[in-house]
């Protein structure tokens, strides 16, 4: 009588584990990329929207309106991995000072390398009451090892 086998042997289970665990680091590796480019990509539009409100702000309210990294919500500084704060008044110190409102803060979450390369001031964006920049032409950069993008603003406030 044929006996009927019932189960995998032990080389079936091994090579089944070993294809397993292959298509599991895959799996992985694509989820950190996945996961990688949604950050970048929520980075990139938060920053395209608050350049696009601080522009509305400033026709909306006659008045320049800026947008700068700040620790404190009150000084601007260099570093846009940080907190975002966009206030407008007349105060020109690039400051939010007593003659200035603060509008907005933003709270971006930057995963890799991120930076404003501007003339004449890269510490901060600044529209006048008409749309245009304060003589500012500038790059923002992002790089994180698989993932780079840049946003360029000119003069007249074009986001490219």
């Amino acid at each position: 009588m044929l006996k009927i086998p019932r189960g995998f042997t032990l080389v079936e289970l091994i090579i089944s584990l070993f294809i397993l665990s292959i298509l599991a680091i895959f799996s992985v590796n694509l989820s950190v990329t996945l996961i990688q480019q949604h950050h970048a990509k929520s980075l990139q539009t938060l920053l395209v929207s608050a350049i696009a409100m601080t522009r509305q702000t400033a026709i909306a309210y006659h008045q320049p309106a800026t947008l700068c990294p700040t620790h404190d919500r009150k000084t601007c500084i260099n570093s846009w991995s940080d907190t975002w704060m966009l206030f407008y008044g007349t105060d020109d110190s690039g400051q939010c000072g007593e003659h200035s409102t603060l509008l907005k803060i933003f709270h971006p979450h930057v995963k890799g390398t991120f930076v404003f390369n501007a003339y004449p001031s890269s510490d901060y964006v600044r529209f006048s009451s008409l749309g245009y920049t304060d003589y500012q032409n500038g790059t923002f950069i992002y790089s994180n090892q698989k993932i780079n993008w840049k946003i360029i603003i000119n003069q007249s406030g074009k986001i490219t």
